[in-house]
């Protein structure tokens, strides 16, 4: 402010303060600073022990972090799936769809199925495949049998084999070697004992199976010791009077009985065959019988006669 000479000057001392005064003010406000900083100082200190990021705020406050809880949702849902997947592939028999840690104590009629970490409990259901309820362990079945199943599931399962692979048929008329048949015949047998069958229906009946065959309809099945047929009951008069005589000294007639193992004969027979066919025949006696099995004995044509070998009664003729 200029002063023109002359005039006084008048200073306001409420307006300006004295320079006391300011020096005081000065020396509170760099107090206050000192003061703020050795506040906001500390409370960075803190916020790094505790695992905060500084903050570019005054405040001193900082909101901790929450921990992300995505990871624990995921690991939540996969156990969930997981559990669903791992029940039994027969889980549609048990009581509860829920897998279980710890093999349960189930109810009466209910039994416990499962593995380690996923049990339930179970009613047993009868297969269709299967000829026994469920079985929580692999079976050992019996003979003709197979043990067919899953985990905490098996049963044993009939097993029907094929004729072919199974029968060892033994005509009733055996031929040491294999002969020459008439048209609509075909030789069959084997070494030691051959014969000539026709083909369907007109059929040799005389087939060995180890175990009862499964019959169609019209045939019966007939055990002769260890030996199981299947016989048509049917009597086939038309076929009787087409048999031809076969020249004598090759024939060995032998009864309707197909023995595994080699026999022993009567007196007046011996035994002929081979390995899985065996019978008793008697030494050059030709003899001519229809392919038949009939259960009950029946009328023969003329020049024909019943006889009965094992449980098949049949037409005979001698040559």
């Amino acid at each position: 402010m200029d002063v023109m000479p002359g005039e006084s000057t008048i200073f306001n001392s409420s307006v300006l303060p004295s320079t006391a005064s300011a020096r005081a003010v000065t020396e509170k406000n760099r107090n206050f600073r000192k003061g703020r900083e050795l506040v906001s100082n500390s409370a960075l200190r803190n916020q790094k022990q505790v695992g905060h990021h500084p903050s570019t705020s005054a405040n001193v406050y900082t909101k901790p972090v929450m921990k992300p809880i995505i990871p624990s949702a995921l690991v939540l849902v996969f156990f969930m799936l997981a559990s669903v997947y791992a029940l039994p592939q027969i889980s549609a028999t048990c009581t509860n769809l829920f897998c279980r840690p710890d093999k349960p104590v189930c109810p009466v009629g209910q039994a416990a199925t499962g593995s380690d970490g996923c049990w339930g409990c179970c009613a047993p259901v009868l297969a269709p495949e299967c000829e026994e309820l469920c079985l929580e362990e692999k079976p050992i079945c019996p003979a003709g049998q197979m043990s067919l199943g899953t985990v905490g599931c098996w049963g044993c399962l009939t097993v029907q084999a094929e004729p072919q692979a199974n029968w060892r048929p033994c005509p009733k008329i055996c031929h040491q070697t294999k002969p020459m048949c008439h048209p609509g015949e075909a030789a069959t047998g084997g070494p030691g004992c051959w014969g000539c069958c026709q083909p369907k229906p007109l059929i040799c009946t005389l087939a060995c199976f180890p175990f009862k065959p499964q019959c169609g309809s019209g045939q019966i099945a007939v055990q002769s010791g260890e030996c199981w047929t299947v016989s048509t009951i049917l009597f086939l008069a038309s076929f009787a009077a087409s048999v031809q005589a076969i020249p004598q000294g090759t024939v060995r007639p032998c009864p309707a009985i197909c023995h595994l193992t080699e026999p022993r004969c009567p007196p007046g027979e011996a035994a002929t065959g081979g390995r899985g066919c065996w019978g008793c025949c008697q030494p050059v006696r030709p003899q001519i019988c229809t392919l038949e099995c009939s259960p009950v004995r029946h009328d023969c044509a003329p020049g024909w006669t019943a006889q009965k070998h094992g449980s098949c009664w049949s037409c005979c003729r001698d040559n």
